[in-house]
């Protein structure tokens, strides 16, 4: 059960709730980032994923990613990309888990396009962020969120896009995105 991945992926855990909530100057967020694992095959993967914490588990302020190797979970590291957040209620802890599960499914098995970079969940005080990262995100948003709706098995998705120039301005992946009903 050793087959190899259609590409390489990289899980990334941050975890903010060690710092103050009122950023400073000088702090990086790639500083926060730990590389977990790389999985290069389906046995790697089966092997992290059991013991990778269900975003049920997380607390608030802690992220998970898997980006494709040579990618990081950080605006700086693709300017011309962005994202789509899908929030949920934390009162909907199995939607979330159940849709985190088949994000990172879809990746694994190469069912998203190239032009997704990667998946990541982060924690909120009410609310947890799925996000899809695109490397080009003005040419393949339609496209990507097509591939949403496909692996999560929906007709419509409420989702909000906001491309990484954008957050690199007011330091946010969600405020100031624009609400689409796809």
């Amino acid at each position: 059960m050793s087959s190899e991945l259609p590409s390489s992926w990289i899980i990334w855990y941050s975890s903010l709730s060690k710092r103050n909530d009122n950023l400073e100057y000088d702090y990086n967020y790639e500083d926060d980032l730990l590389c977990l694992c790389e999985l290069r095959t389906l046995q790697q993967f089966f092997n992290a994923f059991s013991y990778i914490k269900k975003p049920s588990e997380m607390q608030r302020n802690e992220s998970m990613s898997c980006f494709r190797k040579g990618n990081k979970p950080t605006w700086e590291s693709c300017p011309s990309g962005g994202s789509w957040t899908l929030k949920v209620s934390k009162k909907d802890l199995l939607k979330v888990d159940l849709y985190w599960d088949c994000l990172i499914l879809e990746c694994i098995r190469g069912g998203f396009s190239q032009d997704i970079d990667g998946i990541m969940i982060s924690v909120k005080q009410y609310e947890v962020n799925l996000q899809v990262w695109m490397h080009e995100a003005a040419a393949a948003h339609l496209k990507v969120a097509g591939e949403i709706k496909q692996a999560l098995k929906v007709e419509t998705l409420d989702m909000f896009l906001k491309y990484h120039k954008d957050s690199l301005k007011d330091m946010s992946s969600v405020r100031n995105s624009v609400r689409i009903i796809c």
